[in-house]
């Protein structure tokens, strides 16, 4: 008897892993065969486990990627019915680091840091003055680790941030 596995579920995911478990296919399965690709495009990989086994773990993933998964039953007689289905690592989320001022003027500064982790998508920066008053903010590319903050109050101190912006979210 060849058959399909059945009920694929996918849990656990991590920026580079992600579980995959499913029912067993009928019969003597000798090997199970787990096919995954980016299903934005790339490289189609495959894994093989015991087919006493409904459960593994799939590794080195791209972050923040979706792939198209399948899941077959290998027997002494061939294949049997692939099982699809979808699963997607989490995105690396961070913040951006080491954040410097420089080229101040009476109403502009300079602002650079380094890049957060992952596919940030854009950068919000918030500057409120130090003393209190009103808080603005502009967001720029994600591709970018500088801009000029324009429009400042002569001899003003400011409170600075900068949060990286992820597809999923603040970082």
């Amino acid at each position: 008897a060849r058959g399909s596995p059945r009920n694929l579920r996918v849990s656990d995911a991590t920026t580079s892993t992600m579980k995959l478990s499913w029912s067993a296919a009928p019969g003597k399965v000798q090997r199970y065969r787990i096919t995954y690709t980016p299903a934005a495009g790339g490289d189609s990989k495959e894994v093989t486990i015991r087919g006493d086994t409904t459960t593994t773990v799939l590794r080195d993933l791209e972050q923040g990627t979706r792939y198209a998964l399948s899941v077959t039953a290998l027997y002494a007689s061939g294949a049997g019915d692939a099982l699809p289905g979808q699963g997607e690592t989490l995105e690396a989320r961070g913040s951006p680091r080491n954040l410097r001022v420089s080229d101040a003027t009476t109403s502009t500064m300079k602002l650079s840091w380094s890049a957060a982790p992952g596919k940030v998508q854009r950068y919000r920066i918030t500057y409120t003055p130090a003393a209190g008053g009103e808080s603005k903010e502009v967001t720029i590319r994600g591709d970018t680790t500088t801009t000029v903050l324009r429009d400042l109050e002569q001899g003003t101190r400011y409170a600075l941030s900068v949060t990286a912006l992820y597809a999923s979210g603040p970082g």
